[in-house]
């Protein structure tokens, strides 16, 4: 039967009145969420981690959210999440400091000097002793050769006997550095097996209380599984009112108004309702006078469409492109940048370390005089009192030989008895022998 654009559009308008509210009913199925009303008997308690600072509660948030606690293996897994978090680490291994020895360089200096001089008196004592023994000296000239050859003999055994004592000198500093190294490394290896031994008891601690939070956990687990049951329980419940719901609409209201779109569209194919208010426009416009018309201008708008949007998707894409190459660009920037500035820390470090290493060899150097310079003190003031004990004792031999001689002196004086100074004046010029 054919229709006049009037009775067409009216008959359109009533077709798209159905289909809007297909579509309004279609929606309501798929909007549609059950109230849940059901009561949770299972109450999860609060996760057993005590929390004490800040990186317990980011432990808190791994071990909670990210640790799958309804698989089999949960318990093993979050032993290692926690031995990940708190196992107690290993302290570093000492390192065993070089051994530099003692600074001998002064006393090996010594004794090269006091070797060449013993070496020279050697050569003088031999060559005047040979002198003396086959030259053609007088008599008035053989004393000084021999005073000579007595001079380079004690030369030669007086190098000796100082060259002998810088060689005791000489190891006894390198005896006190060999003591001085080997009490300190004696020091670290005691520290670091101090270090160990609050090592293992940390560990010990450790285990204890890694088996206290897992016995917790395992129970807390328990009760968290009751409650995953229940929800599980309580959404097949909900799915289940849903579907009932879904279906009472689609019975009651979906099918009867697609029966009656069915019923009264016999213009429009399902491809073409989606666009029946555009079709109801275009003939209410004038820019078609028949439905086919109508139709067909419909197509040229979607194609035209269709072909502003492929324009609308090159300009994007290439503003996409054009953005890729510009952060391609920036990214580039910034790594060089990054590796310049990478670049220049590496150098202030190198710089630094080198400063701290000069430092370092200053103190060292620095400590290593102040040593030396406190064995030169000592053994200068051990030399003095050698020096003066020798002289005290020379001082009292001296004495103990003159008041002998004094006291024999005055025994064998003829004016012993009759004398003012007797016993007290050695070498005395009134001494008259009896």
């Amino acid at each position: 039967m054919d229709l006049t654009k009037n009775e067409l559009i009216i008959k359109l308008e009533d077709i798209s009145a159905l289909h809007k509210k297909a579509l309004a009913i279609k929606k309501k199925m798929l909007d549609f969420e059950p109230e849940d009303n059901y009561e949770r008997t299972v109450k999860v308690p609060k996760f057993p981690l005590e929390l004490n600072n800040e990186y317990d509660e980011e432990v808190l948030k791994l071990l909670e959210n990210d640790v799958d606690h309804t698989a089999a293996d949960a318990i093993e897994y979050m032993s290692k999440c926690y031995d990940t978090a708190y196992y107690p680490q290993k302290p570093a291994e000492y390192k065993e400091p070089t051994y530099k020895g003692a600074d001998t360089r002064k006393s090996r200096e010594k004794q090269s000097k006091f070797k060449l001089i013993s070496n020279i008196g050697l050569g003088v004592c031999i060559f005047f002793l040979l002198g003396a023994i086959f030259g053609t000296a007088t008599l008035q000239e053989l004393p000084p050769i021999l005073i000579i050859a007595a001079l380079g003999a004690a030369a030669f055994f007086g190098g000796k006997y100082l060259g002998k004592k810088e060689k005791e000198v000489e190891d006894r500093l390198e005896a006190e550095a060999k003591a001085e190294y080997d009490t300190e490394i004696a020091r670290l290896e005691q520290q670091y097996k101090n270090t160990i031994k609050l090592y293992e008891d940390e560990c010990n601690a450790y285990i204890l209380v890694r088996k206290e939070f897992l016995k917790k956990y395992a129970d807390w687990r328990e009760i968290y599984l009751e409650s995953v049951k229940e929800e599980l329980e309580i959404s097949e419940k909900l799915e289940a009112e849903r579907q009932a719901k879904v279906e009472k609409i689609n019975n009651e209201e979906f099918t009867p108004v697609l029966n009656d779109l069915a019923e009264l569209n016999d213009l429009l194919t399902t491809e073409y309702l989606p666009a029946v208010d555009i079709i109801i426009d275009l003939l209410k416009s004038g820019r078609a006078d028949d439905l086919k018309e109508a139709i067909n201008l419909y197509e040229d708008i979607v194609y035209r469409e269709r072909q502003l949007q492929l324009e609308r998707e090159k300009e994007t894409q290439r503003h996409h492109e054009e953005e890729l190459r510009r952060q391609d660009e920036e990214r580039r920037y910034q790594e060089d940048k990054a590796f310049r500035e990478q670049q220049e820390r590496q150098r202030q470090y190198e710089e630094r370390e080198r400063q701290r290493q000069e430092e370092r060899h200053y103190q060292e150097e620095k400590e290593f005089r102040e040593k030396q310079e406190r064995n030169r003190q000592y053994e200068e003031n051990r030399r003095r009192e050698e020096e003066r004990r020798r002289e005290a004792k020379a001082e009292l031999d001296r004495k103990s030989r003159e008041d002998s001689a004094t006291r024999r002196q005055c025994n064998t004086c003829a004016l012993a008895t009759r004398c003012s100074v007797a016993f007290t004046r050695p070498n005395c010029a009134s001494y008259r022998p009896r």
